[in-house]
C-alpha cells in the first residue's frame, strides 16, 4: 500500500507531465507559425533541427537527449529539452511565457531528484499553488486540473506503470552501454530485467528482445538468439532489426537459406541499406562454402591459416584471423558499429584510420560521410577526390573476391555525375562510370544504366540493351531490377514475360508486384481490343516500332488519324510516360534528400550554372503543376480543359528538365 506522501509526489509528477504536453503543443504551434510548415515526428525533422536552428540546443544537452533530438519524435522530449529549446532559440520569446518557464524548471528539478519520492502535505500545497498558475497560463483548464488532483488511485496506478516504462528505458540504456564494451552477459541481464517489467509496450519489447538476441549471438547461444529474434518480429513485424537478428541467428546455425530470406525481408523494408546487402552477400558466400568441399573452399590459404580456419569455434576467432591478415579491417568494422549506433563522429574517426592505411572500404565510407555531413563537414570536392582515388585500386583480390569499396565508389561517382550532386552534371561521364562499375559486378549500376536505356535518358533508347542490363543487375544481386524488368516488358507489350517476371517479383515480396498485376491485366485487355489494328497499320506504312512503347505506337496512329488532336494527344503521352517512370525503382540518391528544394534559394543560384537553372525551372514547374492538380482533384467531374492541360504540360516539362525533382507518388498516379 502506498502512503499519502507518495500519492502527493505522484500528483505533482503528473502535473509536470501535463506541463510537458503543453510545451509540446507550444513547440508545434511556434514551429508552424515561424516556418509555415507542420512539424513531423521524423528523424529528418529532428536532424534538420539539430543541424540548424537547434544547433546550440543540440550541443548543450546530454547524450540521451541528443538521440531524442535526432529522432525528431517530440512525444519523447521531456521538460528539460523543451526548456532548453525555448531558452536558446527564438521560437517563443514572449516575456510572460519565458517567466513561467523559469518558475517551472526548479519544481521539475526538485521532483526529479527527490530521494524517496515522498512529499508532505505542506510541500505539496506549495508546489500545487505554483504549478496551478503556470499550467493555467499554458492553457490547462480547471476541470483538467481537478481530474489530475482528485483521481488518486487511477492516476497513481498510471504513474506507477509510467515508472516501469522509465525503468525499462534506463535498463535498456545500461544494457546498450554494456554491449558497447562487449560485456554481453551483463547486457543480456539488463535487457531481461527490462523485459520482465509490466506495462511495457510491444514496440519497446520488440527492441529489447532484439538487443538481447544480439547479446546471445555474441555469446554463441544461437538457439536463444533465434528465439528472441522471433519474439522481436512477432511483437513488431515492421521492425527492421528483428529480421537482421533472425538472419544472423539462422546464419550462425548454418541455416543459410533462411538467413538469406530474412535479409531479403530486411531489404524490402530498407532496400538501400548497404550493410544488409553485405550481410546477405556473406550468407550467400557461406552457403556456397557449405555446398563445396571444405578443403576446396580454402585451397588458396596456406597450411597454417587453413588449420586456423578449420579449428575456429566462433566468429571472434574468424574476425581475429581477418584482422591479422588485414589490420585496417578492425578500424572499418569498428566504424560500422559506431555508424549503426548513430555515433557518426567516432565512426568517421575509425574510417579515417582505415583510409590512412589505404583501405578501400574505409575510404569509401569516409567519402559517404563527407557527402552527407555525418561526423565530418560536408565536402563534395574532397569526397569526389577520395572516390576517384579508390577507383584506381584493383577491384578484385588475389582470390578473385571483390575488394569492398571499389565498385561502390565507381557507382557513387556515376550517381554524382548523373545527378550533378558532387560534381557538375554529365550524363556522358555517368554512363562511363556505370559501365566501369558493371564490369566489376555492381548490380545497382547495371539497374541504373538499364533505366537510362529504357527511357532514352542521355543515351539512345534501346529496349534490348535495357533488358540485358536488368538481367545483369539481377545476377549481381540488385532486387530492384526485377520490378523494372516487368515495367520494361509492359512498355514493350511483351505480356507473357511481364506476367512471368511479376510472379517472381511477387514471391520475393515486392510491394510493386500487386500494383503491376493491374497494369498487366489492363495491357492484356487493350491488346485484345486494339493493338492488332495498330500492328496492321504499321505494316501497311512500313513504320519502325523498335524501342517504342505500346502507348507510343497507339498515340502515333491516333495523331496520324486525328491531326487536329495532336497537341492534346502529345500532352497525354507525356503524362503516361511520367506515370510509367514513377513506377521504376532505382537506388536512393547518395545525398539522401527527400523533396526539400527551396525555390527562393534556387532562384538565387540559377545564374551560377546551367544545372542550377534547370533545377530552378524544374521545381517551379513542379510546384505550379501540383497547385493546379489540387484544384482539379476537388472537382466532382474532371475533363480535359485548360487546367488539366496546364497540369500535364507543367509536370511533363518538370520531368524533362530534371526527372528526380518531380517524382509522383503511386496514390496521386491513381487519381490522375
Amino acid at each position: 500500500m502506498y502512503s499519502a506522501e507518495f500519492y502527493n509526489w505522484c500528483k505533482i509528477e503528473l502535473l509536470l507531465v501535463k506541463a510537458s504536453e503543453c510545451l509540446r503543443k507550444a513547440f508545434e504551434q511556434s514551429w508552424q507559425r515561424k516556418y509555415k510548415v507542420a512539424w513531423s515526428n521524423s528523424p529528418e525533422c529532428g536532424q534538420h533541427f539539430a543541424n540548424n536552428v537547434g544547433l546550440n540546443v543540440y550541443r548543450h544537452v546530454g547524450k540521451i537527449q541528443k538521440e531524442y533530438l535526432e529522432g525528431g519524435d517530440i512525444r519523447k522530449w521531456d521538460l528539460t529539452i523543451f526548456n532548453t529549446i525555448f531558452t536558446m532559440t527564438d521560437l517563443n520569446r514572449d516575456k510572460v511565457f519565458q517567466a513561467n518557464l523559469k518558475r517551472l524548471m526548479p519544481i521539475r528539478n526538485s521532483i526529479a531528484h527527490h530521494s524517496d519520492k515522498k512529499i508532505s502535505t505542506q510541500e505539496y500545497q506549495q508546489y500545487w499553488n505554483e504549478l496551478k498558475g503556470i499550467l493555467s497560463f499554458l492553457g490547462v483548464t480547471d476541470e483538467e486540473l481537478d481530474d489530475i488532483i482528485h483521481s488518486h488511485s487511477s492516476d497513481s496506478k498510471a504513474y506507477i506503470m509510467n515508472e516501469n516504462v522509465k525503468k525499462s528505458n534506463e535498463l535498456k540504456i545500461e544494457g546498450n552501454d554494456l554491449l558497447k564494451v562487449q560485456k554481453f552477459l551483463m547486457a543480456a541481464t539488463k535487457y531481461t530485467d527490462a523485459i520482465t517489467l509490466p506495462g511495457i509496450s510491444d514496440g519497446d519489447l520488440s527492441v529489447l528482445h532484439s538487443n538481447r538476441s544480439l547479446c546471445y549471438l555474441k555469446l554463441g547461444k544461437y538457439a536463444q538468439a533465434l528465439e528472441d529474434a522471433k519474439l522481436s518480429k512477432r511483437l513488431n513485424p515492421d521492425y527492421l532489426k528483428a529480421y537482421i537478428r533472425l538472419g544472423k541467428a539462422y546464419e550462425s546455425l548454418e541455416k543459410y537459406d533462411k538467413a538469406i530470406k530474412n535479409f531479403d525481408k530486411a531489404l524490402s523494408i530498407d532496400m538501400n541499406n548497404d550493410g544488409i546487402r553485405r550481410m546477405r552477400s556473406d550468407a550467400r558466400k557461406l552457403k556456397g562454402l557449405q555446398e563445396r568441399d571444405n578443403d576446396q573452399s580454402i585451397k588458396d590459404l596456406n597450411l597454417k591459416s587453413r588449420q586456423k580456419f578449420k579449428d575456429m569455434k566462433n566468429r571472434d576467432e574468424f574476425k581475429k584471423l581477418l584482422f591479422d591478415d588485414n589490420p585496417a579491417l578492425e578500424h572499418v568494422w569498428a566504424g560500422h558499429e559506431y555508424r549503426d549506433d548513430h555515433n557518426y563522429y567516432m565512426a568517421a574517426e575509425c574510417y579515417k584510420q582505415a583510409a590512412d592505411m589505404r583501405n578501400a572500404e574505409g575510404m569509401y565510407n569516409l567519402a559517404l560521410f563527407m557527402i552527407n555531413g555525418h561526423g565530418v563537414s560536408k565536402d563534395y570536392p574532397q569526397a569526389l577526390k577520395l572516390l576517384l582515388e579508390i577507383s584506381k585500386f584493383d577491384a578484385f583480390d588475389k582470390h578473385n573476391a571483390p575488394v569492398v569499396g571499389v565498385k561502390e565508389a565507381e557507382h557513387c561517382i556515376a550517381l554524382g555525375y548523373k545527378e550533378g550532386s558532387i560534381a557538375e552534371k554529365s550524363i556522358e561521364l555517368a554512363v562511363l562510370w556505370y559501365e566501369k562499375a558493371i564490369s566489376h559486378r555492381n548490380g545497382m549500376s547495371a539497374n541504373n544504366l538499364a533505366l537510362m536505356y529504357m527511357n532514352g535518358e542521355g543515351v539512345v533508347k534501346n529496349f534490348k540493351q535495357a533488358e540485358q542490363l536488368f538481367l545483369c543487375a539481377l545476377n549481381y544481386g540488385d532486387p530492384n531490377a526485377m520490378d523494372n524488368l516487368v515495367s520494361l516488358y509492359l512498355a514493350s507489350g511483351n505480356i507473357n514475360k511481364a506476367e512471368k517476371w511479376n510472379e517472381k517479383s511477387k514471391k520475393q515480396g515486392s510491394k510493386l508486384a500487386r500494383l503491376k498485376e493491374k497494369a498487366i491485366t489492363q495491357m492484356a485487355l487493350e491488346s485484345n481490343a486494339g493493338i492488332s489494328d495498330v500492328i496492321d497499320w504499321e505494316k501497311e506504312l512500313n513504320l519502325p516500332f523498335e524501342n517504342m512503347t505500346i502507348r507510343e505506337r497507339v498515340f502515333r496512329k491516333l495523331s496520324y488519324e486525328h491531326p487536329d488532336k495532336s497537341e492534346a494527344l502529345e500532352t497525354l503521352n507525356d503524362l503516361e510516360n511520367i506515370r510509367n517512370k514513377s513506377d521504376h525503382v532505382s537506388p536512393i540518391s547518395i545525398t539522401r534528400n527527400d523533396y526539400k528544394y527551396d525555390l527562393e534559394v534556387l532562384a538565387k543560384r540559377k545564374d551560377k550554372s546551367e544545372f542550377s537553372n534547370r533545377m530552378y525551372l524544374a521545381v517551379l514547374n513542379y510546384m505550379e503543376a501540383m497547385d493546379t492538380f489540387h484544384s482539379i482533384a476537388r472537382r466532382s467531374i474532371v475533363v480535359l480543359d485548360n487546367d488539366s492541360r496546364s497540369f500535364i504540360g507543367r509536370l511533363a516539362k518538370c520531368y524533362k528538365l530534371e526527372h528526380f525533382v518531380g517524382s509522383i507518388p503511386i496514390d496521386i498516379c491513381e487519381v490522375i
